[in-house]
This record gives structure tokens, C-alpha cells and sequence, in this order.
């Protein structure tokens, strides 16, 4: 398996952030980003079967079972997440139920995904979602 840290989505997320805070387009906690990630690309680098935790999601997200993101964290900095990718972002797959997320990486510090999730998931075309 592959070294996570060495992931282009990771250190693409790194560089995002780090430029975003250099150009002053946030302000302490309150930039957030999510992207959707390709499953083959990501189980070069993660084991599928290992979710490290639950967390609710808060919302039905049952079109969208089985997509695995990479999302900043709630509370955190951009300015942090070059430094310390682990505690600061996290790779989650939506759960078969929908409204769970299921943690595959980061979020170390017992962290969760931005608040705005729920916005970034959503289709802009969804009526009935």
C-alpha cells in the first residue's frame, strides 16, 4: 500500500489551502473545501475496509452511497493543513445508510467535516433532493 502522504488528492488539498490562506481568501476557520475522490485512486493508498469511525452526516445522502470525499475540517485552518494534513483533513465515504459518513483517514484529532458539507453534497440541479 502506498504512503498517504504521497497521495496527489492530499497533497493537492495541501497546496489548495496553503495558496488560499497566502491570498488571504479565508479568514481563520472560515474556508472550507470537498472533492469528490476516485475510489480506485484512493484503495492504492487506504484499505476500504478500514473505517476508523461513524459520523452522523446529518442529512440523506443516499444518492451519493459509497462516493468518498476529501474535506477540510470544521474549526480548522488553512494555514494548518500543509503542516499537518492528518488532524486537519479527512477522506470519508458516504455509508450505505446515507446518512452516515464513514472515516477512512485524518481527522485525527477526533475532528469532523466542515458544517457546510451538507451544502457542498448537494447538486445544484437537485429538486427534490
Amino acid at each position: 500500500m502506498k504512503n498517504i502522504f504521497d497521495a496527489p488528492f492530499v497533497k493537492e488539498m495541501q497546496d489548495t489551502t496553503a495558496n488560499m490562506y497566502r491570498l488571504g481568501w479565508d479568514e481563520r476557520n472560515g474556508g472550507n473545501i470537498s472533492y469528490m475522490l476516485d475510489a480506485d485512486e484512493v484503495y492504492q493508498y487506504l484499505d476500504e475496509s478500514n473505517v476508523i469511525r461513524k459520523i452522523p452526516l446529518g442529512f440523506d445522502a443516499t444518492k451519493l452511497t459509497g462516493k468518498i470525499f476529501i474535506v477540510t475540517g470544521t474549526g480548522k485552518y488553512f494555514k494548518n493543513v500543509k503542516g499537518d494534513p492528518e488532524n486537519n483533513l479527512g477522506i470519508i465515504r458516504i455509508a450505505e445508510n446515507g446518512t452516515d459518513a464513514e472515516l477512512l483517514w485524518g481527522f485525527a484529532d477526533g475532528g469532523r467535516f466542515t458544517s457546510e458539507l451538507p451544502a457542498h453534497l448537494k447538486p445544484s440541479d437537485c429538486r427534490d433532493c
